[in-house]
């Protein structure tokens, strides 16, 4: 491939995923099932539809961004909107994912206007209120966990590589088997109806515990927007996909859902979040009122 491309094999290799991110290469997103025929799981891809059309307007082409598969990374660094899923075919990635949710609609046979022109548009598109806030405070930490390899070596000082670290953390737990009903994730007792619903998650219900890189990027979207909003030990901002007892701590509710080996695990993981974090985790040893 370096020959056909007139470069060096050093150059093509500084240029792969395994160079970029190293440190990452169990954290990509992968489709899911089992693959006799390969080593590995496929790459699952997602494209940011802004970056595409920017990258058409001054390239000519568009083409890959290697960020783009990394399981954490569910939002553009650069237009802070979310990826859409991109699969072969000659669909544009917003049709794609219009298709794959209503898959017995006709396709378009029109591919709209061809043009070299760059159009305009705003750096940042965040939704409105608490959902745009979310959104913001999403991208902060996927940036941290895309762009910080030794976050976890270096004792966590910074206040917002703790936040991160906490929040893959609680992302970890949200993967794992909610003790009183085993075929169901602890993510589902925190699922936003804005984010995700009660009939996908009830369709989604085959392999559990769950490998978090291998759910599509709306679904690990919505599972990190839960693990935010958990860390951060607020109120849950957005009402919730299934009916559950209430609680005035999520960290320690869901301590409490976890099975025991699953909730001391979490405790050790623990060891590096904010003390704040860590104290209100530990209450969850106790049942949480309804």
């Amino acid at each position: 491939m370096a020959f056909l491309l007139n470069i060096t094999v050093n150059t093509l290799t500084a240029r792969t995923i395994l160079s970029a991110y190293p440190w990452a290469m169990n954290g990509l997103a992968r489709e899911r099932g089992v693959f006799s025929f390969s080593l590995s799981a496929p790459l699952r891809p997602a494209a940011c539809s802004w970056c595409l059309e920017e990258q058409k307007a001054t390239r000519g082409f568009s083409w890959m961004r290697r960020e783009w598969v990394l399981a954490c990374r569910t939002m553009c660094s650069r237009h802070s909107v979310r990826l859409i899923e991109v699969r072969e075919g000659g669909v544009g990635p917003g049709w794609e994912d219009f298709f794959k949710r209503h898959p017995r609609v006709q396709q378009a046979t029109c591919a709209g206007p061809h043009t070299l022109a760059a159009c305009p548009w705003p750096v940042s598109q965040p939704d409105a209120g608490a959902i745009g806030q979310l959104n913001e405070q999403l991208l902060q930490v996927q940036n941290i966990l895309a762009a910080d390899p030794n976050r976890g070596k270096r004792g966590a000082s910074d206040d917002a590589v703790r936040l991160a670290l906490t929040i893959e953390d609680v992302l970890w737990a949200l993967t794992r088997a909610d003790r009183a009903f085993p075929e169901r994730l602890a993510y589902e007792a925190f699922a936003f109806h804005v984010f995700d619903s009660e009939w996908h998650l009830a369709r989604r219900r085959s392999v559990v515990p769950a490998d978090y890189t291998r759910f599509g990027v709306h679904v690990r979207h919505s599972m990190m927007a839960s693990a935010t909003a958990i860390a951060s030990g607020d109120t849950l901002p957005f009402g919730l996909c299934l009916p559950r007892v209430s609680s005035d701590n999520e960290l320690a509710f869901l301590l409490f859902i976890l099975s025991e080996s699953d909730a001391q695990e979490l405790v050790q993981r623990s060891c590096q979040w904010p003390e704040r974090s860590r104290i209100a985790l530990l209450d969850g040893k106790r049942q949480p009122s309804s």
